[in-house]
């Protein structure tokens, strides 16, 4: 079951609500035939369900804090340390407001009279049914291309709610989106001060949470290396690993031997195998049941980590998303206050091989007009967020994600390039600290690039050619057919970037079956 489910009928929102004790691992309201369901959380953030007559809150955070939606939304006016998600549902319609991390991922569906909110994508679409569902062309192709991203998703009938957005829906089923513009260019740009700046976000972590109920993504890069580092130089801390096979994963328990003799640490290896985790493995015994769309390329290997997590009764994890982002030097576009521009946007369309120019051309166009508000947060963190959390989530880890804070964001948006470029400010922190420099200074850099064009060679043939039979692609004309059959008959000759999109061909031809 999802961690939060809302089935609203507008129709209903008159109607008293009332509490069942059915499952006590959630909280859950029925109105009529609407219904709300909320996990039972105690550790941070915390969940809320209530209800007074006509009316209830739900969502996680610090909600007594904000005792109306209208401070909530005043709360999300600057970067906010804080995390929360409030939820209101009266007899006027319903009202959501979240914070700037967007930690959970939020779906919205909306089908006649019925409103539909939950972090499940699938859930949602389920929910709306297969036969309500119509494509959307400019999302499905910006999907397809892994760039671009929008509140949309490939359905028309279901949006993204994102960082610091405020959601209205009235009775009659209208609609209103709004978020405030957060000025970066007037931030704090000395670079003197980034240890300042991000050990305050470790400490304010520090007050919120239990350290022994954490454990720490490590991959061995300085991304997820840093928190690490930090936590482990002053208490125990426990740390998984996704080990690489073959001359990968030698290099990379390189890296964990350094990072072990320096610290106080206990190591947890998730070995992965050469010929059973590769992915759309969860995808080849049926096509029929499921909505794929969010979920990341190597679910396998993270819902065993997640796995050994909750095994060992951790309640939170720490990733390094964020951490590309932060230091690229493109992200200060995002200081403009005018939306990036179209032909801004076709120009990250590079020419694909697996897909048609028409593609392309879609996927720009349909970026011309914004019908959502842009976010705060690069947009491939928000898309790290919604296709991975829910693996951590549906075992009740909370992820966190301190490259990925808002502050800490706004403060590196204005760090001149030099600092930024090859995450000079942090190689140079990692130094400062004398941690291991076989991390912060590497001879390699491990990465799912090298293992997914390698393991593609296995059984991808099988899997893509299911996927890729009776093609709802190929039936308008976005495919390189030739390259695509290639590829199929000739695996040894795929690129690391056709890998990835091959990846979400599958996906979507699953998707649109």
């Amino acid at each position: 079951m999802p961690f939060l489910t809302l089935k609203i009928e507008l129709n209903d929102l008159d109607d008293d609500w009332q509490l069942s004790t059915s499952d006590k691992r959630y909280k859950i309201l029925t109105a009529g035939n609407s219904s709300v369901s909320v996990k039972n959380r105690a550790d941070y953030p915390g969940t809320v369900l209530e209800a007074v007559n006509n009316k209830i809150r739900c969502g996680y955070g610090n909600l007594g804090r904000f005792s109306t939606i209208k401070i909530t939304r005043e709360a999300i006016a600057s970067p906010c340390s804080e995390e929360f998600l409030l939820i209101e549902v009266s007899p006027g319609g319903l009202e959501i407001v979240r914070d700037q991390f967007a930690t959970l991922p939020l779906f919205l569906g909306q089908s006649d009279s019925t409103v539909y909110i939950s972090n499940d994508f699938s859930w949602v679409a389920q929910q709306i049914g297969r036969a309500q569902l119509t494509v959307n062309d400019g999302s499905l192709a910006r999907f397809l291309l892994v760039v671009g991203m929008d509140n949309s998703t490939i359905f028309e009938q279901i949006s993204v709610i994102s960082d610091s957005e405020y959601v209205k829906i009235r009775p009659d089923g209208q609609l209103s989106v709004s978020k405030p513009l957060v000025d970066v260019t007037t931030a704090e740009s000395d670079p003197i001060k980034f240890p300042f700046h991000l050990e305050n976000i470790y400490k304010s972590i520090q007050k919120e949470i239990d350290i022994n109920k954490a454990g720490f993504e490590f991959s061995g890069g300085i991304d997820s290396a840093t928190a690490a580092a930090w936590f482990a130089a002053q208490s125990k801390i426990d740390a998984y690993v996704m080990l690489f096979p073959s001359k990968s994963g030698v290099t990379q328990k390189a890296k964990i031997a350094d990072f072990e003799k320096k610290f106080d640490s206990t190591v947890h290896l998730s070995e992965i195998k050469e010929h059973n985790d590769y992915p759309l493995s969860r995808y080849g015994n049926s096509v029929s049941a499921m909505f794929y769309e969010y979920q990341e390329i190597y679910t396998e290997q993270l819902d065993k980590l997640a796995s050994a997590m909750e095994a060992d009764g951790k309640r939170f994890v720490f990733t390094g998303i964020g951490g590309n982002e932060l230091f690229e030097p493109y992200e200060a576009l995002k200081s403009k206050k005018e939306p990036l521009s179209n032909e801004l946007y076709r120009k990250r369309f590079s020419k694909s091989n697996i897909y048609s120019d028409a593609v392309r051309d879609v996927a720009a166009d349909s970026l011309k007009t914004h019908r959502w508000p842009r976010a705060l947060l690069a947009e491939s963190v928000i898309m790290a967020h919604t296709s991975r959390n829910n693996t951590y989530i549906e075992k009740d880890i909370w992820p966190i994600s301190p490259f990925a804070s808002p502050e800490l964001f706004v403060y590196t948006s204005n760090l001149p390039a030099a600092f930024r470029i090859d995450k000079m400010i942090l190689r140079s922190y990692h130094e400062s600290q004398d941690y291991p420099k076989s991390i912060y200074a590497p001879e390699i850099n491990e990465n799912f690039g090298r293992y997914f064009q390698k393991f593609i060679h296995t059984d991808f043939k099988q899997r893509l050619s299911l996927a890729y039979s009776d093609s709802i692609l190929k039936s308008k004309n976005w495919i390189n057919e030739d390259y695509v059959e290639n590829v199929i008959n000739n695996p040894h000759q795929i690129t690391s970037r056709d890998c990835l999109q091959l990846f979400t061909l599958a996906v979507a031809e699953l998707n649109l079956h």
